[in-house]
């Protein structure tokens, strides 16, 4: 991706309204608010789905470690016990 270091010194603001009409071109505002629209809904949906896939991986790994934690009490458990014959 090519740079430009023209408008290092702008604000954000105006670096993002100048890239936005570059990509309108000649395309009517009512129609590109459509497109921005769509864009942005189909954003919100992709940041849904991955942090539904991201949570249900580490609800899956907590699972496993809570199994893990007690499988190690169990086992601290049932040595305590044996000490304690001994």
């Amino acid at each position: 991706m090519v740079r430009n270091n023209k408008s290092k010194g702008e604000p954000i603001e105006k670096r993002l309204w100048k890239a936005a009409d570059k990509l309108r071109k000649n395309i009517d505002a009512a129609k590109y608010k459509h497109i921005v629209l769509d864009l942005i809904f189909l954003k919100y949906i992709s940041d849904t789905f991955d942090f539904n896939e991201r949570f249900t991986k580490l609800k899956a790994e907590f699972e496993e470690q809570l199994n893990e934690k007690e499988k190690l009490n169990r086992s601290i458990k049932g040595n305590l016990a044996k000490i304690k014959k001994i």
